[in-house]
């Protein structure tokens, strides 16, 4: 009868599902927090999981004084990622230093799968904990990160091109970033910057501490010729960072391609980007329709850039197809991530010498842990159903020996 309970409840274990969920960034630092600032750092959840989980958040330790999450709990639809900012708002009465802590994420309730039960009623449980230390500062500090692509489009004239970058305020104030382009005639002895011959200035949208953003500025051309300029760009944290003299936080030499009306009559679109996930160190299949527009046969390949906290990782590429008026294509490429997180995807048709429109998507990408996890469970499942098994014909041997009749 006891063996029959054992494997009994052993079956309901194997019956049910093994609850995971994981926590980015796990451990984090950071430093020079102005006191009376507002800032953020965000989260990432990842369910792996066929089925709805709620899960609660909770800053606990020293930095709990002057951080909270701004939600304590939050729904992760099935293979799925649930994002979470910690609020970080520290008063002027703070005292400067260290203050150590953790964002600890607990599942609270459990979904179901579409159309099907639960399980049998058991399951295993698990919570994640991230690491989280902060140094408070009385000290303002401007500063600005930058990503990989800062672009100025080709266009034709007189439509208007386009600027684009990306900045991460890495510093511990609110930051307004102030772009001044320069456009210059090309020598023709030197092919280097000659007449000064227009100046654009704007300001972009407000970036919080530890933001990221996405700036894009369409550029008026209308008053310039259809022709090459060499353009010198400079960004400062703000406008009165470049009215007191500081030095820009980056200054680069771009090109402005203007050609005449009526060159862009090449035209392809980028649409419908799919992603097919992986875990660490197995490929990621990239994959877009390309569609030919225009009246000319044009070869088409794709380009992916693969971001990682804002940070570009790498570059792919797929190979270059043919693409016939009015036909669309299927271009694909492959990327190996070497980390598990959250990755966003910039990926973008290059044909002749145009490049098509942006498309953009996340992915989340699970660590080998998840596998050896689930992994372990089975192995110990099957360790004990031999167990029970090679017990069970073991007992059922010594019954019938002790049924057996003596012999008079």
């Amino acid at each position: 009868m006891k063996i029959k309970v054992m494997l009994i409840s052993v079956l309901l274990l194997a019956s049910a599902y093994a609850i995971g969920i994981s926590i980015s960034p796990v451990d984090h630092t950071m430093r020079n927090v102005l006191k009376g600032e507002r800032s953020f750092i965000e989260y990432y959840i990842g369910n792996q999981n066929p089925y709805n989980i709620t899960v609660s958040v909770e800053v606990r330790g020293e930095i709990a004084d002057f951080c909270y999450a701004n939600q304590s709990q939050l729904v992760i639809a099935p293979k799925d990622i649930g994002k979470v900012k910690i609020i970080i708002n520290p008063s002027n009465e703070t005292a400067s230093g260290l203050y150590k802590g953790e964002v600890s994420v607990a599942i609270k309730e459990i979904g179901k799968e579409k159309n099907k039960s639960a399980g049998s009623g058991a399951s295993i449980k698990l919570a994640a904990t991230s690491r989280l230390n902060i140094e408070i500062t009385g000290e303002e500090i401007k500063r600005m990160d930058f990503a990989a692509g800062i672009r100025l489009s080709q266009t034709e004239f007189p439509l208007p091109a386009l600027l684009e970058f990306t900045t991460k305020n890495t510093g511990n104030v609110r930051i307004k970033p102030y772009i001044i382009l320069e456009v210059y005639s090309i020598d023709p002895f030197t092919l280097g910057p000659g007449r000064l011959v227009k100046t654009y200035s704007f300001e972009a949208d407000m970036i919080m501490p530890q933001e990221g953003k996405r700036i894009s500025k369409k550029i008026d051309i209308s008053d310039l010729q259809a022709k090459n300029y060499s353009c010198i760009l400079r960004i400062y944290p703000d406008i009165m960072s470049y009215r007191t003299g500081e030095k820009a936080a980056m200054e680069l030499s771009l090109s402005l391609i203007i050609y005449p009306r009526g060159t862009f009559s090449i035209i392809g679109k980028l649409s419908n980007l799919e992603i097919i996930a992986s875990d660490v160190g197995n490929p990621m299949k990239i994959s877009a329709d390309f569609e030919n527009l225009g009246k000319q046969i044009l070869d088409a390949k794709l380009v992916a850039e693969i971001y990682f906290n804002d940070v570009l990782k790498a570059v792919v590429e797929s190979k270059a197809l043919e693409s016939r008026p009015e036909e669309k294509i299927k271009l694909i490429a492959y990327y190996t991530p070497d980390k598990a997180g959250l990755f966003k995807i910039k990926a973008y048709a290059l044909y002749g010498i145009k490049q098509s429109n942006v498309v953009e998507k996340e992915v989340y990408v699970g660590g080998r842990e998840n596998i050896i996890f689930y992994t372990g469970i089975v192995l110990a499942l099957a360790v004990v159903f031999i167990f029970l098994y090679k017990l069970l014909v073991k007992k059922r041997e010594t019954s019938k020996k002790s049924r057996k009749p003596k012999k008079h």
